[in-house]
């Protein structure tokens, strides 16, 4: 960055203001209004073409609304999302509420693009600066973006950097925008490989025919066994599908445990959540043998049944599909034991379930670590454009002359 370039309150160079909410009631307001009224939520995009909300006339005189003209950069004020601090432009004229601000440069000191790449540079102080307000809930003020110190480079250079962000960022989002698609894919094929595996018995038969229990975690009033120290106890969000977490697990008493022994697990027992992500398995590790069971369905396998098999199957699209669209009893996201227990399971004999389950757990992790590899290319590409990003703004790279 050269040092010569003036380092200025946002302030004074640019017009800074927000808006207010009209009152809902009031029709004259809202009705036939066709002036683009903007939330914070439009930060999110990057940039604001459209809205969703319009007010009137009448709006604009009595509510004190401004009119923000096009090439105005929007800041979010509040929210404790992502939204609080984040920036986008302004491509049409419109007014917004109190909760986003307005920053309308003066453009014998700002490019408008380069102003937003500015602040989206200055993502994380603005959040920091949000947080030294003293709400509770943190919040920007004008007065606070106002205050904010930025470097103004020469309007040729804000342009040069503008160019060069336009160009870059457009080549690492496409590259992003690959990514998923390929996280999408490697989804379908898990889902494809997964469903495959089930597709060939010559028989079905209900659960409860095949397995030695089925049967329900305690349901009447847990909470009056609950202490600090004691029996762990299972709940539906230590279940996720094919695992079992022991973080957040609640605590029963002795007497509470022993009140309820067919609730109590045992290592190889599979465990079927019932509320929220109905239909989710996983198979009791060795670790919680023991453990009780609360508001979770539980399968003890016996002697035909592989429990791995089993927490394959019930995790499939197969068997989820047969779940989410109730033709097993599922109502409302709700999974209730006798819908298990009526579940129809393809039978094979186990030693083919065992191979199965092999098969899958092969097969699975090597897509589960091409989808993990993605995830994490896109996480250091998003790195990577801020870096970018920030560099550029500051100076840094020299963008001049960048092909």
């Amino acid at each position: 960055m050269d040092r010569s370039w003036p380092v200025e309150k946002l302030g004074r160079t640019a017009r800074i203001g927000n808006g207010s909410t009209p009152r809902r009631d009031s029709t004259i307001y809202w009705d036939s209004g066709a002036v683009p009224w903007l939330n914070s939520s439009v930060v999110n995009e990057s940039r604001v073409t459209r809205a969703e909300q319009f007010v009137t006339a009448a709006a604009l005189r009595e509510c004190h609304l401004p009119v923000v003209a096009p090439g105005s950069v929007l800041v979010g004020l509040t929210g404790q999302g992502k939204t609080r601090g984040m920036a986008t432009i302004l491509d049409i004229e419109a007014t917004l509420n109190q909760h986003v601000a307005y920053v309308t440069p003066d453009p014998s000191r700002w490019v408008p693009d380069y102003l937003l790449w500015s602040l989206r540079a200055a993502y994380d102080e603005l959040r920091y600066l949000s947080e030294e307000n003293g709400s509770t809930k943190g919040g920007l003020t004008c007065e606070a973006l106002k205050q904010f110190r930025l470097t103004v480079p020469p309007l040729m250079y804000q342009r040069a950097v503008v160019d060069y962000l336009d160009r870059e960022t457009v080549r690492i989002d496409t590259l992003i925008e690959e990514q998923q698609r390929l996280i999408e894919l490697l989804h379908e094929r898990r889902e494809a490989v997964t469903g495959a595996a089930f597709l060939n018995a010559q028989a079905q038969q209900p659960l409860k025919r095949v397995v030695r229990d089925v049967t329900v975690g305690i349901v009447v009033q847990p909470s009056r066994w609950y202490v600090d120290d004691g029996v762990p106890a299972l709940r539906g969000l230590n279940i996720s599908r094919g695992s079992v977490s022991a973080r957040d697990l609640v605590y029963i008493s002795a007497e509470g445990d022993e009140a309820n022994p067919k609730s109590r697990l045992n290592a190889g027992d599979v465990v079927v959540v019932r509320t929220g992500q109905a239909g989710a398995a996983a198979k009791i590790p060795k670790s919680l043998d023991g453990a009780n069971a609360i508001d979770i369905l539980i399968v003890r396998p016996g002697a035909g049944i592989d429990a791995d098999f089993l927490v394959w199957y019930l995790n499939s699209p197969v068997a989820a599909s047969r779940i989410n669209e109730g033709s097993v009893g599922a109502i409302q996201g709700h999974f209730n034991v006798g819908a298990l227990r009526e579940l129809p399971l393809p039978i094979f004999s186990l030693n083919l379930q065992r191979r199965i389950a092999v098969d899958l757990d092969t097969k699975v992790a090597a897509i589960d670590t091409l989808i993990g590899e993605t995830r994490r290319f896109i996480e250091l590409s998003r790195e990577r454009r801020g870096a970018l990003i920030s560099a550029a703004v500051t100076g840094e790279i020299d963008v001049r002359g960048a092909a």
